[in-house]
């Protein structure tokens, strides 16, 4: 078992600051390495499967649990997941339960200072989605409405395809699938009249070619970002000609109840 002293002794001096032992017998290790808002990466060697004496490296879920306190859930969207599964593989470290993990070898406990660095820079480089979080905007609607369906608990599907008129492929960003209804949804969000006015024609001709196809047919949904006072009522007059539109976040709980039916 690895204790302390032997963390001392093998760990390179610059890794761990401090070491102690918490009441369930697990050993934290104090870093030098900090998150964002300038608070210490603590680490943790805990026994995995006590009955087979197995190891574990963790952060004990406190990079998750950094990321929401500030209002970012780091399994929201699959943008955000696919970082953060980009991030483990590329520093071969499992993500499981919220907690970042290096499982570790017997031949490794000689010198824990490889898997240390690793699971540190894993943590440092998972909290910086909080300045992602706030500095994606484009394609940050996107993602703003993908989280919101997830806080719905409701069953999505992202990037989807319908067969429109003609038997043309017609894209949407969402299919959500309610209680009893199913919908499609397309998200607006723009910087200026100009990309505004290209946005709405465009969705208008997805919804027009959409078509009207089967017995059962989907809700249509526009939702448009309201940042930015930039949508012309002409525009959005003709979309409310082929779809329910409502302006995010302000219609937030009148759209939940619409894709929730």
């Amino acid at each position: 078992m690895i204790d302390c002293t032997t963390i001392k002794r093998v760990a390179n001096v610059p890794l761990v600051d401090r070491c102690d032992t918490l009441a369930n017998g697990a050993l934290r290790m104090l870093t030098p390495f900090q998150y964002p808002n300038g608070a210490s990466i603590d680490l943790f060697i805990e026994e995995s499967e006590p009955l087979l004496g197995s190891l574990i490296l963790s952060d004990l879920g406190q990079t998750t649990s950094y990321l929401l306190d500030l209002q970012v859930r780091p399994w929201a969207t699959q943008k955000r997941r696919q970082v953060i599964n980009d991030i483990c593989d590329s520093l071969e470290v499992e993500w499981s339960g919220g907690r970042f993990q290096i499982p570790l070898m017997d031949e490794q406990s000689s010198d824990i200072s490889p898997m240390l660095m690793r699971l540190a820079q894993a943590c440092i480089r998972v909290s910086d989605l909080a300045f992602n979080a706030r500095l994606w905007t484009a394609g940050s609607f996107h993602e703003e409405m993908e989280e919101f369906l997830n806080s719905l608990d409701l069953r999505y599907e992202e990037n989807v395809v319908e067969v429109g008129r003609d038997k043309q492929e017609v894209k949407f960003d969402f299919r959500v699938f309610g209680e009893s209804k199913v919908s499609l949804v397309q998200s607006l969000s723009a910087a200026s009249t100009a990309s505004a006015q290209s946005m709405a024609k465009d969705a208008f001709i997805r919804w027009y070619d959409l078509g009207t196809r089967r017995k059962e047919e989907p809700q249509r949904i526009t939702v448009i970002d309201e940042s930015n006072d930039v949508f012309r009522d002409s525009d959005l007059m003709r979309l409310d000609k082929l779809s329910s539109t409502f302006w995010f976040p302000a219609d937030q709980g009148q759209l939940s109840a619409t894709l929730a039916s």
